[in-house]
């Protein structure tokens, strides 16, 4: 597994260039609910302490663990700090650091 911090420019463009799944990577709707909530608790503390989280996201071919700051969020893409856009359908798991 691949972690990646977004202060790098290198890791930066590793991430425009990762492959997402065109899929769902989780298939439990209790599991797809538990990860909106935790990306809009995300979303809060980033806003209140600029707080920082990890994800895990899947790809095609392999999975990444991103760190950074959500800037923004809606129904199919989550905005990262940097001006990177991840699917939710990717996203494996949050982690709040």
């Amino acid at each position: 597994m691949t972690h990646l911090c977004l202060q790098n420019a290198a890791d930066a463009a590793t991430i425009s260039a990762f492959q997402f799944t065109s899929y769902d990577v989780l298939a439990n709707p209790l599991d797809k609910t538990r990860r909106r909530a935790d990306i809009l608790k995300a979303l809060s503390l980033e806003s209140l302490y600029a707080s920082k989280i990890e994800l895990w996201v899947q790809g095609v071919y392999s999975c990444m663990r991103v760190r950074g700051r959500i800037m923004a969020t809606g129904d199919k893409r989550i905005h990262m700090d940097n001006g990177l856009c991840i699917p939710l359908h990717s996203i494996y798991k949050v982690h709040f650091n």
